[in-house]
């Protein structure tokens, strides 16, 4: 994978790389002064300019390491750079190899173009790259790692492409980007597999602050101030689908999927980092050995959310949490495996958990040795609010919501605050446990017990738990917990 990232990369820098001018001539020139800002070089075996066309043979790009990165070589063989209209268009080959060598290993990439059409011109100062193609595919010889057993070539198709990017003089961006993608791979080693997924009415938007090169390159003359990057992104899609088939160990698997709408965002700088990935209407059907029969689930929505502080030495600074698995459903195909006689209620399940609150960041997460150094986590939470728990399984429903603080942390990881739990139809799924043979009577009982001694009933199969952390222990409903 790291291969493969490489390879790509490197491409990502010659196609995006700012513009200096709207000649063929000083377009590359500016291509080869970007990727020397960051060490690196870029070089051709021939260049041939006439007509307003500057033709390019033999082009290699040469990175040096960075930290683990190991320096790498990429070779692109041919490209044109044509002026057409005061714009300058990029024409690749029908076929482009891209070969990459990185730490004694190589690995190749060929991207075949259909309706390729890619511009550069000047706009207001800035330099805006206008891309649109009916179809480009990204052949990788191997995706595995160096150890696999097997190669597992992958094509990735992109399909009725829109796209643009704008470049300023300050190094801050814009970019946006339409189409569809498809992945496809195989494997003929152990397991053996084929993949086919893919994605439509894909929409993305893009923008930041390219990173400062010294300070990207660990240079210790590089302040903290000098990586004033940032990067805030969001893709959006209409829907998915998941075609995996394979034989392994056990026998053969196959797993089907389809998805709804769906939005993956992250926003990222010195101060801060944020990621959120959310998907809807997801339906499974999984067949594998030891099944009689394929099991279908369904999921209503999934999300995952998570506000991180980077800030060193910044003082408190907000932190949050969500996760969410809204309505999975089981197939009667899978109850009936484990409960044949109908134990417990077949309601989909939901999990929900957010949190929030304040945390202090004792090293740059961005400085190695910083973090080599720390004998702990470099995140010290010192609020936690419970905004939201929803556990909703088998017919009961548990509830709770709470605010704590942590005043004595890291030498003493007790809290302070106050927390509220509740729990509906706990004493039925128990019992339906016990009904099935999951769950000894004797253990039911003595869950039962303590129930009573930590909640009190506030219905039917209905209990609530107000608890208090003190100094001196944990109060549950104004009495100390007897363990």
């Amino acid at each position: 994978m790291l291969r493969l990232l490489s390879a790509v990369s490197a491409w990502a820098i010659l196609a995006a790389a700012p513009a200096a001018a709207l000649t063929a001539p000083e377009l590359w020139e500016s291509w080869q002064a970007t990727l020397g800002r960051y060490g690196a070089t870029l070089t051709a075996e021939s260049e041939d300019y006439s007509g307003g066309t500057l033709r390019l043979e033999g082009i290699v790009a040469e990175a040096p390491a960075v930290g683990d990165a190991e320096p790498s070589t990429t070779r692109y063989g041919a490209l044109s750079l044509v002026e057409v209209d005061g714009a300058v268009r990029i024409e690749p080959p029908a076929q482009l190899e891209i070969e990459t060598t990185s730490g004694g290993e190589t690995s190749a990439l060929v991207l075949e173009h259909e309706g390729l059409d890619y511009t550069v011109r000047e706009e207001d100062g800035a330099h805006v790259y206008d891309g649109a193609a009916a179809r480009l595919s990204y052949t990788i010889d191997d995706v595995s790692e160096g150890d696999s057993e097997a190669p597992v070539p992958m094509t990735l198709t992109l399909s009725d492409v829109a796209s643009r990017t704008r470049l300023g003089a300050d190094d801050r961006y814009e970019g946006t980007f339409s189409g569809g993608m498809r992945i496809e791979a195989t494997s003929e080693g152990m397991p053996s597999f084929t993949l086919d997924y893919a994605l439509a009415g894909i929409e993305g938007t893009a923008s930041g602050t390219l990173p400062d090169p010294g300070a990207l390159a660990g240079d210790p003359a590089a302040a903290p101030e000098r990586i004033a990057f940032d990067l805030d992104t969001e893709v959006t899609h209409a829907g998915g689908r998941t075609a995996l088939q394979g034989t392994g160990p056990q026998g053969p698997f196959a797993v089907d999927g389809s998805s709804g709408g769906g939005r993956i965002a992250v926003a990222l700088s010195p101060e801060a980092m944020g990621y959120e990935v959310s998907s809807s209407e997801m339906a499974i059907t999984l067949t594998r050995p030891g099944l009689p029969l394929p099991v279908n689930l369904s999921l209503a929505e999934a999300n995952v959310a998570l506000d991180v502080p980077l800030a060193a030495d910044a003082g408190l600074q907000p932190y949050a949490m969500r996760v969410l698995l809204e309505e999975l459903a089981v197939d009667e195909t899978l109850w009936a495996l484990f409960d044949p006689t109908g134990q417990l209620a077949r309601d989909p399940a939901t999990l929900e958990l957010a949190i929030d609150g304040e945390a202090e960041v004792l090293a740059d997460l961005f400085d190695p040795a910083a973090m080599e150094a720390m004998a702990g986590s470099p995140l010290l939470p010192r609020t936690l609010n419970l905004a939201a728990l929803l556990v909703r399984v088998a017919g009961a429903e548990l509830r709770g919501t709470g605010a704590l603080q942590f005043p004595g942390l890291p030498a003493n990881p007790m809290p302070l605050g106050t927390a509220t739990l509740e729990l509906d139809g706990g004493f039925a799924l128990l019992d339906g446990l016990v009904a099935l043979g999951f769950v000894p009577p004797q253990q039911a009982a003595l869950v039962k017990g303590m129930a009573g001694a930590v909640a009190q009933p506030v219905g039917d199969d209905a209990l609530r738990s107000d608890l208090e952390f003190t100094e001196t222990g944990v109060l549950a409903n104004g009495l100390p917990l007897p363990f």
